[in-house]
């Protein structure tokens, strides 16, 4: 869980987010065909 936070981290370090720069959390969006899941990374302010 720490790695993918930190990997999280590093995807939207110095991103233009507008006002949406706090992660909110993330919802599985679904899985790739070899399994790896799809993420929706939730930013608000």
């Amino acid at each position: 869980a720490l790695e993918l936070l930190w990997l999280i981290h590093n995807t939207l370090a110095n991103k233009d987010l507008g006002d949406h720069i706090f992660f909110e959390g993330f919802d599985i969006e679904g899985y790739e065909e070899d399994g790896t899941p799809v993420l929706f990374i939730n930013c608000g302010s």
